[in-house]
């Protein structure tokens, strides 16, 4: 099966990975899905071909998953073959490739690491994943994404003192 589009943003942070009992533990607000009754849904945010976020040629699948079942269980109608979704660790990396790309900063990012991830090992997976975007941005915003990188290692820092 071939993704061509997955769900992305907030609402791939409030969905929980059916099958990892090691996930993150992600964020909080599962009522963004509530009046959710069928998918897709012009609300939801999504990435892929033909999208505002397409990273695929960053990040191929890496942290794209097949939750159709899961949808289905939780009785949401179903309109296509499959629904993809983001796990954390993707959902993270489109934020900050669209606000490199859209705001030129990643202020409204801040501390995003170390709200949804539970430990170093998982935080680093994205500062290694980020690195893929030097090719893709800009002098600038190859800069904003180092001093958003230094912040949260500093947040952390200061977090575990």
């Amino acid at each position: 099966m071939k993704c061509e589009k997955y769900i992305t943003g907030k609402y791939a942070l409030n969905v929980h990975h059916p099958d990892d009992n090691n996930e993150p533990t992600g964020d909080w607000h599962g009522y963004i899905w509530d009046n959710i009754t069928e998918l897709p849904n012009e609300k939801i945010t999504y990435a892929g071909n033909g999208f505002k976020i397409n990273t695929f040629s960053i990040w191929d699948d890496f942290g794209i998953y097949d939750d159709t079942d899961n949808f289905k269980k939780k009785g949401i109608i179903i309109k296509e073959k499959y629904v993809f979704v983001a796990d954390y660790y993707r959902a993270i990396l489109d934020l900050i490739y669209y606000n490199l790309l859209n705001n030129g900063n990643l202020m409204g990012l801040n501390c995003i690491t170390y709200d949804h991830f539970d430990n170093n090992k998982q935080i680093n997976v994205i500062f290694d994943k980020v690195k893929s975007l030097n090719n893709n941005i800009n002098e600038k915003q190859y800069a904003n994404l180092e001093n958003w990188i230094l912040s949260e290692k500093k947040y952390f820092l200061q977090r575990v003192a």
